[in-house]
């Protein structure tokens, strides 16, 4: 099966091929992320709340031909919002989509704008010239465990 394994400070994911019968592990050190037995590195079905079981095999876990995963060694990345002079802060898991992080700043969590403004805005890496991919990781994004946000007008970026 071909898979796609996004990785901590690596924009875009890597497609690996992968027998069904290989664990978890095996798919960690294929990524690059891991000497022998690193503990600490996990692997994260896109979207999902628990990272995969390391010694699950890939047929176990449930990954299918074109599955989506997020390989980090941490479980969580700080993620900053700037908006209007003010900051807001919350952990996220680093398989999480940037859209997701939207949702949240744009909401009553986070900045709380009316759905007229929220069509408005967007979000981009702090100081980027151009909007963040929406369905990039934040963990792809961080570095050194953070990532920080402008949540800015769309008009900014287009033309």
């Amino acid at each position: 099966m071909r898979l796609f394994v996004h990785r901590e400070e690596h924009a875009n994911p890597e497609a690996i091929e992968a027998d069904g019968s290989s664990t978890v592990g095996d798919l960690i050190g294929r990524a690059g992320l891991q000497n022998g037995g690193d503990a600490d590195v996990t692997a994260w079905l896109e979207d999902a709340d628990e990272p995969l079981d390391r010694g699950a095999t890939l047929d176990e876990a449930g990954l299918v031909d074109g599955a989506r995963l997020h390989v980090a060694r941490r479980k969580k990345i700080e993620v900053s919002v700037r908006y209007a002079g003010e900051t807001k802060t919350r952990d996220f898991r680093p398989n999480v989509h940037v859209q997701r992080v939207f949702k949240w700043a744009v909401g009553e969590s986070g900045f709380d704008l009316p759905a007229t403004e929220r069509a408005k805005h967007t979000l981009a890496v702090c100081g980027a010239e151009t909007e963040a991919d929406r369905y990039a990781h934040v963990g792809s994004l961080a570095s050194g465990g953070r990532v920080c946000f402008d949540l800015a007008p769309k008009a900014r970026y287009q033309g």
